[in-house]
């Protein structure tokens, strides 16, 4: 009796140990998504010396997108409801000096960070200083508007 228990375990155990693995990664990657969020885009400023990272983070019926700078988390959207194509045009987008990054959600600047100060921009300040346009705009091609 004890030799077929012996067996039997010795046999379950490869499959047990294969099914566990192969379901050890997407519940890590959920419960990632759950409580950290997913990364959206990571992106360099461009003088180097700050590196700005979007998430997004999902709830049951809403998500949040956090702002991460240099590792901190500087800002967390309020609760956004999802929309039937799932589409925000979510982006960061740094200013030339590489000192002000933005989060742009559907071509708004809803939120400003200066890395340097490490502080968030107020009303007003977003104005002083030239964003450059979306990162694949300026970094992989070039590209002629319909219009020019």
């Amino acid at each position: 009796m004890k030799r077929r228990v012996l067996w039997f375990v010795r046999v379950a155990a490869i499959p047990v140990a294969f099914l566990c693995g192969a379901a050890a990664k997407p519940v890590f990657d959920f419960m990632c998504v759950l409580t950290v969020g997913r990364t959206v885009q990571s992106i360099d400023s461009p003088k180097g010396g700050h590196e700005a990272t979007l998430l997004r983070k999902n709830n049951l019926a809403d998500f949040n997108f956090i702002v991460t700078v240099d590792g901190r988390r500087v800002y967390e959207s309020p609760d956004l409801m999802p929309f039937f194509d799932h589409e925000y045009r979510e982006t960061l987008v740094w200013d030339t000096s590489g000192r002000i990054v933005v989060l742009e959600l559907m071509g708004k600047h809803v939120f400003a960070y200066d890395a340097n100060q490490q502080r968030p921009l107020t009303k007003g300040e977003l104005s002083r200083y030239t964003l450059y346009p979306q990162p694949s705009d300026y970094v992989y091609v070039t590209l002629q508007d319909i219009d020019e």
